[in-house]
């Protein structure tokens, strides 16, 4: 199965992916089966891969977003619920508060 180029394709993901970075953590959205949270997964993966590609043309090389995403801080997981209910969650990878050096 191809996924679609086109940035329009991918209006929802991009309209969810939004709202987890408007959040503390992030989001979370039931999509049904696991085959169908797996391939909603996949949609969110090739929208934000699609972003970068079209930021490596928008923005010249050594700009911070050459080649990436506003979305690239985002982790997509998919949390089994029941069998008949899975999640799909959008959540942001956050930075450790507190770090130390190994001795």
């Amino acid at each position: 199965m191809t996924m679609s180029n086109s940035r329009l394709s991918y209006e929802a993901e991009y309209a969810l992916m939004d709202k987890a970075l408007a959040e503390t953590k992030g989001v979370r959205t039931p999509i049904g089966s696991r085959a169908a949270a797996m391939k909603y997964r996949l949609r969110l993966n090739q929208a934000r891969a699609l972003d970068r590609k079209l930021n490596a043309k928008a923005f010249a090389e050594g700009m911070k977003m050459h080649g990436a995403s506003k979305y690239d801080e985002l982790v997509f997981t998919v949390q089994e619920d029941t069998e008949e209910e899975n999640w799909v969650y959008l959540e942001k990878a956050l930075a450790p508060t507190h770090v130390e050096a190994i001795e």
